[in-house]
């Protein structure tokens, strides 16, 4: 049986490109475009791959001709592409093609828009990958940051890698819950005028993993550690520690840090690590995506953060990690499936970390997951959650029957 991972970047609020504009932009973590056509926006592949169903969702559109989206190897234009019509918004999707990776590989997305009316927004970009009898998995997040001379700061593995990083590590460190082995850790690093060395390190239960990637003194480009790696079990965290080299002149790091996770399930979610950056007010209600911020505006359309699943699978294990709670009345943070509340949730009445190891729902290619943050029924505090992960797991095969190349949910679930 294929194993299959659900590769996204997204920003809940949009990200507008303007007319008679070519944007790129790295395939994990926070949406960020990038003027330029460099490995900045890539995710360097370590396994064979087959890409397929490119899905992208338009908030806003007042481009009165066609916008394009390609799915890029390095510099070349692969075979799945959307187009977005004149004004046109909501979910795009190529059904049709498929792109094969293989190791060495960097992957992008491209955005061309026409020099005709204004701009186009983009919340979500997604693509599914497929590895027969391989686990090919892989965390990341993305951001560019400015780290000053000497600092020592921590970054997630998911969702926003915030400018600068953060000292308290707890923020960053994402719980596993499901084992695998991490690889091939890198970074970009687009400026660097400091003549000192720096280091990535991987991070595993709060201490230094295998995993170093050596940032040479005054260098650019990718950096990679292509030796070492971390074997992780359930209920271990894992995250990124940065040492920044010391000294003067700039040190940019690049859009990502990544790592390859070879495991039959996948971490997904929603991260920002820094305090106090989205509280959610009682009274409200708020929603974010997948490969997201937690970011929570209560006035952002849940549409907006739907991403399409694009294959079968199973959620579970819900984990939030609550740096704050004031919530008179507890909130409710957990899965959103169609625009409904799931089981999966769990009940936001204390900081530290919260999950739900109990529920499963099955999710099938067509619906539209996300995460609420609802503190409506509270009339005094807030709440402000670091992280929101989910174990994506490969469904069973008796769960799934197949019907013309289609599929429909296990009878069990009561829907056919």
């Amino acid at each position: 049986m294929a194993n299959n991972y659900l590769i996204v970047c997204a920003t809940s609020i949009g990200q507008a490109i303007a007319k008679n504009t070519t944007r790129y932009m790295h395939p994990l973590g926070l949406l960020t475009p990038d003027a330029a056509a460099t490995a900045l926006t890539w995710w360097i592949v370590r396994d064979t791959l087959t890409a397929s169903n490119l899905w992208v969702r338009i908030s806003a559109n007042t481009v009165t001709g066609n916008s394009v989206f390609t799915f890029k190897i390095g510099a070349t234009s692969a075979t799945q592409t959307i187009t977005v019509g004149s004004t046109l918004t909501g979910a795009f999707q190529d059904t049709t093609h498929t792109d094969s990776l293989v190791s060495g590989n960097g992957v992008s997305h491209k955005l061309a828009v026409p020099n005709l009316g204004t701009s186009i927004t983009v919340t979500i970009i997604a693509f599914q990958i497929q590895a027969d009898s391989a686990q090919a998995g892989v965390v990341g997040s993305s951001g560019p940051t400015v780290e000053a001379a000497g600092f020592v700061d921590y970054y997630p593995m998911l969702g926003y890698a915030p400018n600068p990083g953060v000292s308290i590590e707890a923020r960053t460190a994402l719980k596993v819950e499901v084992a695998g082995t991490l690889s091939n850790m890198a970074l970009f690093v687009y400026e660097n005028t400091r003549a000192a060395t720096g280091s990535l390190k991987s991070r595993v239960n709060g201490s230094n993993g295998a995993q170093t990637v050596t940032i040479t003194g005054s260098t650019t480009g990718l950096f990679e550690d292509t030796t070492n790696t971390d074997a992780v079990s359930i209920g271990q965290t894992i995250g990124a520690m940065l040492t920044a080299p010391t000294g003067a002149g700039n040190f940019y790091t690049g859009d990502v840090h990544t790592m390859k996770f070879a495991s039959a399930g996948q971490i997904i979610g929603a991260c920002d690590p820094r305090a106090s950056a989205e509280e959610q007010a009682a009274g409200t209600t708020g929603y974010c995506g997948f490969g997201d911020y937690v970011f929570i505006y209560s006035t952002t359309p849940e549409l907006n953060v739907k991403t399409k699943a694009l294959f079968d699978f199973t959620l579970k294990n819900l984990c939030v990690y609550i740096l704050t709670c004031t919530l008179n009345v507890a909130g409710t943070i957990g899965l959103r499936l169609n625009g409904v509340t799931q089981a999966l949730v769990v009940s936001a009445n204390a900081t530290g970390i919260l999950e739900d190891t109990t529920h499963t729902v099955d999710v099938v290619s067509t619906d539209l997951i996300n995460t609420i943050l609802d503190a409506s029924a509270a009339a005094s505090g807030v709440m402000d959650a670091s992280f929101v992960t989910y174990e994506l797991d490969q469904p069973s095969e008796e769960s799934i029957m197949p019907l013309s190349g289609n599929s429909l949910r296990a009878v069990s679930s009561g829907i056919i």
